[in-house]
């Protein structure tokens, strides 16, 4: 079942790729496993925050003489904020994102199907990712969209820094 979910969405990650992203030759994407897992200290001085770990793989996939980006994301929600009352707190939730290069005046951004939500890359330098969000949907269930929002405040802005590790750290993420 797997195969068949991770078959359809690269079909239309591609369909969709051949629509609005870049070809990746010329862009500045990150590529590899990007991961942050937060302190309890750090969770308790913030508690709307939801998210307790999370990992990020890049990678790139290449149809028809063209590359794209794609990423893979697991969340481990922490037991706060709105995953607390929505009954999601110390979930483990995945998502995949379809990415696109921006233009050089748009920064790289990645979204999810169905209007899931997306994120844009703001920092990629020095082995850290940084991305911001104000909507980005987890918990891809066969369905569009996800289970809940990264967001900490419906429509709020929030930025996620995240550190490069060793690609193997996101083996799993590989589907």
């Amino acid at each position: 079942m797997l195969n068949t979910i991770f078959i359809k969405k690269t079909a239309v990650a591609v369909l969709l790729g051949s629509l609005v992203a870049t070809p990746i030759a010329a862009m500045d994407m990150p590529m590899g496993c990007f991961e942050r897992n937060y302190t309890k200290a750090h969770l308790s001085g913030q508690p709307a925050q939801v998210v307790e770990s999370i990992r990020v793989l890049f990678t790139e996939e290449t149809f028809d003489d063209s590359t794209y980006l794609h990423a893979r994301m697991q969340v481990l929600l922490a037991n706060q904020g709105h995953v607390r009352a929505e009954g999601l707190g110390g979930e483990t939730l995945d998502q995949f994102l379809i990415c696109d290069a921006g233009n050089g005046k748009q920064a790289p951004a990645c979204f999810v199907e169905c209007d899931g939500g997306g994120m844009q890359i703001s920092r990629n330098s020095g082995g850290i990712l940084e991305f911001r969000t104000d909507y980005l949907m987890v918990g891809d269930y066969d369905e569009c969209g996800g289970a809940t929002d990264l967001t900490e405040y419906q429509g709020k802005s929030v930025t996620y820094r995240l550190n490069q590790v060793n690609d193997a750290r996101c083996d799993d993420l590989r589907h």
